[in-house]
């Protein structure tokens, strides 16, 4: 979502409740808030084929 500025939120502030959902660009001044996209968990050790 591209925004003129932070002042066209409510107290000035961009939602964190909205940046969970999308990036929130704004224009002046220029700055990125990025949702924090959770990387996948890494595939666990596969076990030893006799179950030990």
């Amino acid at each position: 979502m591209i925004v003129p500025g932070i002042e066209h939120f409510e107290g000035g502030r961009v939602p964190g409740s909205l940046v969970e959902q999308v990036d929130v660009i704004t224009v002046t001044p220029e700055e990125t808030y990025a949702r924090h996209v959770p990387r996948p968990l890494p595939d666990p050790p596969l076990g030893r084929a006799n179950g030990a």
